[in-house]
């Protein structure tokens, strides 16, 4: 069977978990994006129950397919909630078969989280910017709607990084519903050094 090689970063404590527990599913209450924006991330779960065999609903855990994270930068990104202002946290290397993992554009999945067009073209965006359609209010007007969201299905198109499209980017994220301990291939600790954490994020 098919295998990708994937790296999620992790809190150091869902590593202990795992290891304790040998599989782990996510918990909604606990997906602090997925608060910020359900409809996305629901209508990522849709897809997942589509394009995925045996899928059973469970919001997705979400790894890196390309390139592979760069600590040196993203140790940056990740807050701390310690005294010193770090926190520990690991890049988890997987092998997962293809048939659980869900790749998309990492860039263009932005455009679904704030309920954009995901244009092909240019002129894509501009005809439905003149229509009158972009703006902050959710759920749009129909036809609109219904156009915004066929759109979204870009995602999915990975031939756009391939090629260099601007509306792809050029970072593959996966996401997938079980984080199994036989998965992991390798583990790297690091420190996020990225601030202080507020009470409650």
């Amino acid at each position: 069977m098919e295998k990708v090689r994937l790296w999620t970063l992790q809190p150091a404590d869902v590593w202990d978990l795992l290891k304790k527990d040998g599989a782990l599913i996510t918990e909604a209450s606990l997906l602090n994006y997925r608060e910020m924006w359900p409809d996305s991330f629901d209508w990522m779960c849709d897809q997942m129950r589509a394009r995925l065999i045996g899928y059973q609903g469970h919001y997705p855990w979400w790894a890196w397919y390309s390139p592979k994270p760069d600590l040196r930068f993203w140790r940056h990104q990740m807050r701390g909630s310690g005294a010193d202002g770090r926190a520990r946290f690991v890049r988890m290397e997987l092998c997962l078969p293809a048939d659980r993992v869900l790749l998309s554009s990492s860039d263009a999945w932005s455009s679904v989280l704030n309920h954009d067009f995901v244009p092909y073209t240019q002129l894509d965006l501009d005809r439905l910017q003149a229509a009158g359609s972009i703006g902050p209010i959710w759920p749009l007007p129909e036809p609109y709607r219904t156009v915004v969201m066929r759109s979204w299905q870009r995602i999915f198109d990975l031939s756009g990084i391939q090629e260099g499209e601007p509306w792809a980017g050029r970072y593959v994220q996966a996401t997938f519903e079980v984080l199994a301990l036989e998965d992991v291939v390798s583990v790297t600790p690091f420190s996020g050094v990225g601030g202080a954490m507020a009470e409650g994020e």
